[in-house]
């Protein structure tokens, strides 16, 4: 479970931003579908929608997100040394400034807190928190790393193993994190597991058929995703993955494709096998004629939009049937308003959702805004500042009446996060620039 996430000096993101996923306690949010949590005072949010004009940082921030955790699972593998991560460009101090990221997190009933600092391609400083509220709030130390000082590790007593042997191992571009893991730490290879199973990111349309497909496979996703398409009425009564065997003419021109491909991306030395696979899956909707009899359609007629909804669908049914954090970059992309609502609504129903997984997306769909059930402290906004920094707040933190029409206070300007349009004059767009003259 995710509790909060912040990050600084990171592409648009000048000072440190972050993103709570804890309820607020105010009397105008006290509706709305939430998470009760044994490992923190606070309840838990099951959504996060993050609003702002183009440019505004969103993206940046689900970017900054999916780096860490990236970092995190491929440390061990392949360390930081020679990496160039992007820092805030438009302060020269920043540039090649020291970068952070940390995270709170839930694991087995325990809330956690992991972070780390990093200058270039080398890692300065890390560390793990645990936190127990029982009788009172305390913090546990399991380790702290800092490069900066004569004892770079400080370990506690609670966290077993073979530590300072890690420590040893672990090189100035690396996570003692992931180096742990690696080698079997009990603690820290469930932590370093929970990063990589608990997260799915999207940052593009993705209507790859064999991907969906493969995917409605591994999570048995044919019957949740058959009723959910039958109920929305786009025409599609059941959907089914089948096997199509693949030709030898096919599997001729991908070999040699493929080989075309290998030649120039890999050295001559090296040597690959052909594809083999007889069969590969499809996706097939069936819909009724007019005599009530069946008709399969395949994957490739359908329209953009119901590619987008099947494809995402897939990723929301994933993580309700499993559990875990689904990230989303424009969640609308390709969708209908009502079916965008429709599929945020499905983290906010106990009865959709009993694995309390969570979802955070970016958004210009303003209905969600009015929309019955999202509590004002799932609503959060980015807007770039005057130095060119992103910002990143909540719509709690604003003065609004209870009964305001949000959605009309959010495209008139109140939270800001829109574009600022006033000075464009587009009758200058096509305006030819005299000979000479710039």
């Amino acid at each position: 479970m995710l509790l909060r996430f912040g990050c600084e000096n990171f592409r648009s993101f000048s000072t440190y931003q972050e993103i709570l996923f804890t309820a607020t306690p105010k009397k105008n949010d006290t509706e709305g579908f939430v998470f009760p949590s044994n490992a923190i005072r606070e309840n838990v949010l099951p959504i996060i929608a993050l609003y702002g004009a183009n440019g505004s940082g969103k993206t940046n921030f689900l970017k900054a997100l999916s780096f860490f955790q990236k970092f995190i699972c491929r440390s061990a593998e392949k360390d930081l040394e020679g990496s160039s991560i992007p820092t805030f460009k438009l302060n020269k101090e920043q540039i090649e400034g020291e970068q952070t990221f940390d995270i709170d997190f839930v694991i087995d009933g325990l809330h956690y807190h992991y972070g780390i600092a990093l200058l270039g391609d080398e890692v300065v400083e890390e560390w793990l928190f645990s936190y127990s509220y029982v009788n009172r709030s305390s913090k546990t130390t399991l380790f702290h790393r800092d490069e900066r000082e004569k004892d770079v590790y400080q370990f506690g007593k609670s966290l077993k193993g073979q530590n300072k042997n890690i420590a040893k191992m672990t090189s100035k571009h690396s996570l003692f994190l992931s180096v742990a893991a690696k080698l079997d730490h009990e603690l820290l290879t469930t932590i370093l597991n929970y990063f990589r199973l608990e997260y799915n990111f999207r940052f593009s349309l993705d209507i790859h058929e064999e991907k969906i497909a493969d995917k409605i496979c591994s999570f048995n996703l044919e019957t949740e995703l058959s009723e959910y398409l039958s109920q929305v009425q786009i025409g599609a009564h059941h959907l089914e993955v089948i096997d199509v065997e693949i030709d030898d003419v096919q599997i001729e021109m991908r070999n040699k494709l493929q080989d075309a491909l290998k030649s120039v991306l890999q050295p001559e030395n090296i040597e690959f096998e052909g594809t083999s696979k007889r069969f590969e899956k499809k996706v097939k909707l069936h819909r009724k004629n007019s005599s009530g009899e069946f008709v399969i359609f395949s994957f490739s007629d359908e329209s953009l939009g119901t590619k987008a909804l099947i494809s995402l669908l897939v990723a929301i049914l994933r993580t309700l049937k499993t559990g875990g954090i689904l990230i989303v970059d424009e969640i609308e992309s390709s969708l209908h308003t009502l079916l965008s609502l429709k599929l945020v609504e499905l983290f906010s129903n106990a009865d959709t959702n009993p694995n309390q997984a969570q979802l955070i997306f970016s958004t210009h769909e303003t209905q969600l805004l009015s929309f019955h059930g999202v509590r004002r402290d799932q609503i959060w906004f980015a807007e770039r500042c005057v130095n060119g920094a992103s910002h990143i707040a909540p719509l709690t933190d604003y003065k609004v009446p209870k009964d305001s029409n949000l959605r009309n206070g959010y495209i008139n300007g109140k939270f800001g996060g829109i574009p600022y349009l006033n000075n464009l004059n587009l009758s200058t767009l096509f305006k030819e620039t005299p000979l000479g003259k710039e």
